[in-house]
């Protein structure tokens, strides 16, 4: 039998040991990291007890390899969409490709780290551990706010182009170093925004949605009104508003020019040379203005595509509602992607990558053939 001696250290362990054990650590203060099995969720179970609930690990582990599988490609279609608009001369030389590749960046980065998390816990058959539980939320976040602040810029950069075509004013598009700076702006506050469920002040908490994703979400009636009041508004509520006044106003303004108003341009005579340069000025900023913008109309509402994922907030005991909806953020970069294609020098430019053809020859002009000034110019536009 053990000495009194053993008995005690048996049955008492470390003190320093014991008091580490039985202290809450910082992060498991931030992070509701427990799930119940949802057989045995009561019938009449609140809403954040359904939250709480998981379904069998091999539910579970279907749901992660699925994502993985579309997060790679989304990963995927955004990184060469990038990749072709940065190494292309021609594509990065437009403000409004720069724009385009600012939008993609945020599913980029969604992507990559989803299909980064999906697999660690794939491999493990449960969730990973509480960090990547706040990592994933701040990814999450960062990636929806920064969608929705991004397509708010470029509809303000749209409404300025606009509206200085339909008075006839030159439009000087933003140089390069300015649209990388305003993207970075929008970044930075995406950050911010998808930090706060690392602070620990805010009546929020980052939460283990359905065993399977985190997310951060209301415990009570205090966050709820503090999420859809507060944060909800700063993240997409004031983006969409700003989109759909840039919207009504140019409709209101009409300055969305017709193709009726393009052709009566265009047929439009006149005997005096400088009038009829002046049209034909007009015709082109115009046809050019119309472009752009219908091109971003379909970019912005590739953006609707996420509003799916408010099915997370409702408290619905089937998984599968949660499953299409998260999913769905995926197909979202990639139609976006798919649309972005519609644009002749982006689509060019995904082209050169994908084939290597990013070092074109340099044109030169046959032996003994003198080339016009014509000539010389039109290769100078074309490179």
């Amino acid at each position: 039998s053990p000495t009194p001696h053993q008995s005690t250290r048996l049955l008492s362990p470390h003190p320093i040991r014991a008091a580490h054990r039985a202290a809450p650590s910082r992060m498991s203060s931030r992070v509701h990291f427990l799930s119940t099995p949802l057989s045995q969720l009561a019938p009449n179970a609140s809403r954040y007890e359904i939250r709480f609930s998981a379904p069998d690990s091999s539910t579970l582990s279907t749901l992660w390899l699925v994502w993985a599988a579309f997060g790679l490609l989304s990963t995927l279609a955004t990184g060469i969409l990038i990749l072709a608009i940065f190494s292309s001369r021609k594509a990065r030389a437009s403000a409004f490709n720069l724009y385009l590749a600012g939008l993609a960046f945020p599913d980029f980065f969604n992507g990559a780290n989803s299909t980064l998390v999906a697999l660690l816990n794939y491999s493990k058959g449960a969730y990973w551990s509480e960090a990547v539980c706040e990592w994933q939320n701040f990814f999450v976040v960062f990636g929806f706010t920064g969608s929705f602040w991004m397509n708010a810029l470029v509809a303000f950069e749209v409404y300025k182009m606009l509206r200085m075509t339909r008075k006839l004013e030159s439009y000087m598009a933003p140089s390069r170093r300015t649209v990388l700076l305003r993207c970075m702006m929008v970044y930075a506050f995406a950050c911010f925004m998808a930090s706060w469920g690392l602070w620990g002040v805010i009546p929020m908490k980052v939460q283990l949605h359905r065993g399977a994703l985190c997310l951060a979400n209301e415990t009570s009636a205090e966050s709820a009104l503090f999420f859809w009041a507060f944060a909800a508004f700063w993240t997409s509520g004031l983006p969409i508003m700003i989109a759909l006044f840039v919207g009504v106003m140019t409709w209101y303004n009409r300055l969305l020019p017709t193709k009726a108003e393009l052709a009566a341009v265009a047929e439009a005579t006149s005997w005096n040379v400088v009038e009829a340069g002046k049209k034909r000025r007009q015709c082109r900023r115009a046809k050019q203005a119309r472009e752009i913008s219908l091109y971003f109309i379909r970019i912005f509402i590739c953006l609707l595509l996420w509003f799916p994922t408010t099915v997370c907030y409702f408290d619905l005991r089937s998984v599968l509602p949660l499953f299409i909806a998260s999913t769905w953020c995926f197909c979202q970069a990639i139609v976006q992607v798919l649309t972005s294609l519609t644009k002749h020098d982006v689509c060019e430019a995904v082209c050169d990558l994908m084939l290597c053809r990013l070092c074109r020859p340099s044109t030169v002009a046959p032996t003994g053939h003198t080339m016009s000034l014509a000539e010389q110019v039109g290769i100078e536009m074309s490179v």
